[in-house]
């Protein structure tokens, strides 16, 4: 959706034509956003990441905004299982040319990714969770209003071989 959803976008804007897509990438949610208002004088609804990335997601995030509303931090933490699709694997080959990205003080920043590791706790037990560069890091914020939001996901690897993977593929990917 990085290379396709601005073309789409004005597209359906200037056909009065609602937009879907099930992207996840942080950089197609915002710029979107950022055309909420000439989107309402269209009279269309653009609506980026009707998948599975942001839209449970931001659910729990929002119930939670509701009960504890002095709220300043959030931390997502995600266990997929199975394979990825032959788009979100396109998007993470390109995401290890720029590493993370987290929300700090409402702003998006580029952070390594792998910087933080933390212990989540699923159904199926505790598990440790590397951060990542998700959707939410983009929408949860907009959805409520939390500035400090960092996204992750337990991966079968240990966090560090994540970090130095990336770091050393980076140059290439680029």
């Amino acid at each position: 959706f990085s290379a396709t959803s601005r073309q789409m976008v004005d597209a359906c804007v200037a056909a009065g034509v609602h937009y879907l897509d099930v992207t996840g990438e942080i950089e197609v949610f915002e710029a979107i956003h950022a055309r909420s208002a000439e989107a309402a004088e269209a009279g269309v609804v653009l609506l980026p990441g009707a998948g599975f990335d942001v839209v449970p997601s931001d659910c729990l995030a929002g119930m939670l905004a509701r009960a504890l509303p002095s709220a300043t931090s959030l931390k997502l933490a995600f266990s997929v299982s199975g394979g990825m699709s032959r788009g979100t694997l396109r998007t993470t080959i390109e995401g290890i040319a720029t590493g993370g990205q987290v929300r700090r003080d409402g702003s998006i920043v580029d952070v390594p990714v792998a910087r933080e590791k933390v212990t989540a706790f699923f159904l199926t037990g505790p598990r440790t969770a590397i951060s990542i560069p998700w959707g939410d890091i983009a929408t949860a914020y907009h959805s409520t209003g939390i500035p400090n939001i960092t996204t992750h996901m337990a991966l079968p690897l240990p966090g560090g071989l994540v970090s130095t993977g990336q770091r050393l593929m980076a140059p290439l990917m680029r």
